[in-house]
Parts: structure tokens; C-alpha cells; sequence
């Protein structure tokens, strides 16, 4: 491409209190650029402005930037629209109807692969836990008679141990 360049950009904000012509006072801010004093300064010896290499290096980068030719979405001609169009146009009424409803049932089946491939590769919590929801354990209701002669089991042994 060439050589990049950079531009000190750099600003100074001063705030200040006047006054407008009504004599209403107003709060003011004043910035300050060293950039631009310094590219429109002129040489006395050349005559020419400081800045203007820098200014050409800007002006020669931008027009190389404008020349790269802007890039296309690169499709695949086989599933086009485009190719599918001139492919079924030279065909009779009823194998087009069939030729677009074969085009669609492909279309259908490579959108649904690309759904359950960005399914399958989602790292977002909603998945995990979708996920997760199907490897718990199914939840078994006990009743109350149950828990109460396991811990009445459970006490028992405890006392036996002691």
C-alpha cells in the first residue's frame, strides 16, 4: 500500500467567562490546535508551507485508498438466484414448477443445517443451560413419611455409633 502517516492531534481546552452583547455573562470554551499552526506556517527560506509533505503524503494516501476497487460479496453461482433463474427459464411451465420447488427444498435444508450448526456452536448462557436442562436428573417427589422414617433411620445410627 505505501507508507501510512499520523497527525498529532492535539488539543487544548480553555474555559472562559465573558460577556455577550446584552452584557449577559456566558461561559465560553476556547480550544487551541498545534496542528494547524504549525502545517500552514511558511518557510522563509523556501517560501513553501512546513506542512506540505505532510499535506501531499495525506493527499497521495487518500487518492491510493479511492483507487483499490471496492470488493463484492462473493456468492456461490450454483445456488444463485440469478443462475437458478436462467437455469429454469429454459424449461417448460410444469418442470419449472418442479425445478423451483426442488431449489427451495435444497435452500430450506442448507438454511436449516447453518440454524443447527450456529446452535450447536453458540457459547451464550441460554444454550448451556438449555443444555444443562436436559442432563438433570428427573426430580422424584417423596413423601412426607418417607423422609420423616429416613431421618428417624439416619438418627439411629447416629446414636448407635455414640
Amino acid at each position: 500500500m505505501g507508507q501510512e502517516f499520523s497527525v498529532p492531534w492535539i488539543h487544548k481546552w480553555v474555559p472562559e467567562v465573558d460577556f455577550t452583547e446584552e452584557q449577559i455573562p456566558c461561559l465560553y470554551r476556547t480550544y487551541y490546535n498545534n496542528f494547524w499552526d504549525k502545517l500552514m506556517k511558511k518557510d522563509p527560506q523556501t517560501k513553501s508551507i512546513y506542512g506540505q509533505e505532510l499535506l501531499d503524503l495525506i493527499t497521495k494516501i487518500i487518492h491510493d485508498y479511492k483507487s483499490i476497487p471496492n470488493k463484492e460479496i462473493m456468492t456461490d453461482d450454483s445456488t444463485s438466484v440469478k443462475y437458478m433463474t436462467r437455469k429454469i427459464s429454459s424449461h417448460d411451465e410444469g418442470e419449472q414448477n418442479e425445478m423451483i420447488m426442488n431449489y427451495l427444498d435444497e435452500v430450506k435444508k442448507k438454511i436449516l443445517l447453518t440454524i443447527s450448526h450456529y446452535a450447536k456452536s453458540d457459547s451464550s448462557m441460554r444454550s448451556e443451560t438449555s443444555e444443562d436442562m436436559h442432563e438433570v436428573q428427573p426430580y422424584e417427589q417423596e413423601s412426607p413419611v418417607d423422609a420423616l422414617k429416613k431421618a428417624e433411620d439416619f438418627l439411629a445410627k447416629l446414636k448407635d455409633k455414640v
